[in-house]
């Protein structure tokens, strides 16, 4: 760390560099009055992750639980990120399963709780019940999900 004589020097002479944005800052020029308002703007940030937005999706959450939620959402992407890495340098073929796929398998498996639940099937066994409804009615399992789902949530 070098020290700057006057206070607030900017290395390369930017004139947009100023106290009111102590993020800019060089890591290259410090002096100790610079490090004393990085700490009192520090303070006061600390001070305002407690406070909620007026308005938009997340005004009825603090600024803490906000960056909290959104760490938790960048961890998984580098996390999902990585696996896709790990699978194409392995010479794995990666594929993308449709949304409307997704949807139909939660479906399903909610449909199959409930028949495990309310007639004491095992996952196997309704997992057989919704495919020979599916073929012998000619309907989709899909359907046939919906079909329990709504006799069984009355």
């Amino acid at each position: 760390v070098m020290p700057a004589i006057s206070g607030m020097v900017h290395p390369f002479g930017d004139p947009a560099f100023s106290d009111a944005n102590p993020l800019y800052k060089s890591t290259l020029f410090a002096s100790d009055a610079s490090l004393t308002s990085k700490g009192n703007w520090l303070e006061q940030e600390e001070e305002r992750m407690d406070l909620k937005p007026e308005i938009g999706p997340f005004k009825d959450k603090t600024y803490r639980e906000i960056q909290e939620e959104l760490t938790h959402y960048a961890d998984r992407v580098i996390y999902y990120n990585e696996l896709l890495r790990n699978a194409k340098r392995e010479g794995c073929a990666i594929i993308v399963v449709p949304q409307e796929k997704i949807d139909e398998i939660r479906l399903v498996s909610r449909a199959k709780m409930i028949l495990m639940e309310n007639l004491n099937m095992s996952e196997e066994e309704a997992h057989k019940y919704i495919v020979k409804e599916a073929m012998d009615r000619c309907i989709t399992k899909r359907e046939v999900a919906t079909t329990v789902l709504s006799t069984w949530s009355r």
